[in-house]
């Protein structure tokens, strides 16, 4: 559990409870975040940033070349929840997952997240980044609009 200790209290310390996956979905499905683009990232409601109309243009040329390549074997995801553990839920660019049916209960692999960074650099370099590595993605790729692709992970 997160503690900000800032001396100014007469306890010392406060604690903060991490919003878990389920909740999060909850408040979603209610309607809480419809004015708002936000994503869960270990446990916090961190938002996912400002319009920027390049972003938006090479995320939309991405997918397009991703959905001819996998056509019907795979799945684009553009900025959709990703569940990821109890207490993640981030929004990457693109995820790239296998095709699902009622045969597997709905359960794919996700085969390839790309996030195209611009002024969410840190953010994906960092705590998405992280939360990648300890889950079942087998690439994880950061596009720099500045200085171009990463590769990930794995």
């Amino acid at each position: 559990m997160l503690q900000i200790i800032d001396g100014a209290t007469g306890e010392g310390a406060v604690r903060i409870r991490p919003l878990r996956r389920v909740e999060y979905e909850h408040l979603a499905k209610g309607g809480a975040f419809d004015d708002e683009e936000i994503e869960l990232i270990h446990g916090a409601l961190v938002e996912v940033g400002t319009v920027d109309p390049w972003h938006d243009q090479v995320v939309a040329q991405a997918a397009a070349r991703l959905r001819t390549q996998v056509a019907a074997t795979g799945r684009v995801l553009v900025q959709t929840p990703l569940p990821l553990g109890e207490f993640s839920a981030p929004r990457p660019d693109l995820a790239v997952t296998t095709a699902t049916s009622h045969w597997d209960g709905g359960r794919h692999r996700t085969l390839l997240v790309i996030e195209v960074a611009g002024a969410s650099l840190d953010k994906d370099r960092g705590p998405k980044r992280l939360l990648a590595a300890h889950a079942p993605i087998d690439e994880y790729w950061i596009v720099d609009l500045e200085q171009g692709l990463h590769r990930g992970v794995r």
